[in-house]
């Protein structure tokens, strides 16, 4: 989270995304610009997120985290408790 933070925040300016990454696939959690929201606020299914990356895919930041856990999509609390580090 913390390379996805301080990448963002000296990004160039027409990258709006930071996504963290692995071995070249995208990982989480990643950074939307604010000027985005609106557009994911009101995405309607079948639309998703990848949708959204691969439309804005010009404007994306990857970051290489040099670590798998960012393949690790948690969504749910039991999600997390399964991944929580120990």
């Amino acid at each position: 989270m913390r390379l996805v933070c301080e990448a963002f925040q000296r990004k160039k300016s027409r990258l709006r995304l930071v996504v963290p990454s692995y071995h070249m696939r995208r990982g989480h959690p990643w950074l939307a610009a604010r000027e985005l929201w609106d557009e994911i606020l009101h995405m309607r299914e079948p639309a998703t997120m990848r949708d959204f990356l691969n439309r804005h895919n010009d404007e994306i930041l990857y970051v290489e985290s040099g670590t798998p856990t960012v393949l690790q999509d948690l969504d749910t609390p039991d999600d997390y408790l399964k991944h929580k580090p120990r």
